[in-house]
């Protein structure tokens, strides 16, 4: 049970990465279309 519990738990703190890192790439993407935006 202890470890099953672990388990959940490591696995909601990767999904959690998985979404900031999804997050990150977004801001990315969104920093990068408003700099052409701005430039063209």
């Amino acid at each position: 049970m202890i470890l099953n519990r672990q388990y959940r738990v490591t696995f909601s703190y990767r999904t959690l990465q998985n979404i900031l890192n999804d997050l990150v790439d977004l801001a990315d993407l969104f920093r990068v279309d408003t700099a052409n935006d701005v430039t063209v």
